[in-house]
């Protein structure tokens, strides 16, 4: 019986088989450069709303 390898960092899971290979299990390749994606977008949109945030508080504040 084969056993399972993780990984969270680029999301995967490989079976392992008992004669030493593995083959990929349950997460397509286009999941990583979606997530990657996504993740850019999101730390990207989350600095243009600190800048802004601090932008209209000093603003507010003259």
């Amino acid at each position: 019986m084969g056993a399972f390898e993780v990984s969270y960092l680029p999301p995967a899971l490989d079976c392992r088989l008992s004669g030493g290979g593995s083959y990929p299990a349950a997460v397509p390749g286009f999941v990583a450069p979606v997530m990657t994606g996504c993740a850019v977008i999101a730390v990207t949109l989350a600095l243009i709303a600190l800048a802004e945030h601090r932008r209209t508080r000093t603003s507010e504040a003259a």
